[in-house]
């Protein structure tokens, strides 16, 4: 009974943490596409 609930304790928080995980990801990614793009305009002001 306890182990039962203790692993659905440890799944949902498993869960959460790859959400939180994935989410940080696209934050992280969304991030350095603008930060490309904001070079590449630093680099090519005159394209």
């Amino acid at each position: 009974m306890f182990t039962s609930a203790l692993k659905q304790f440890g799944l949902h928080l498993g869960q959460r943490l790859l959400k939180r995980f994935w989410a940080t990801c696209i934050d992280l990614h969304r991030i350095a596409l603008d930060y490309a793009k904001w070079r590449d305009a630093m680099v090519f002001p005159f394209n």
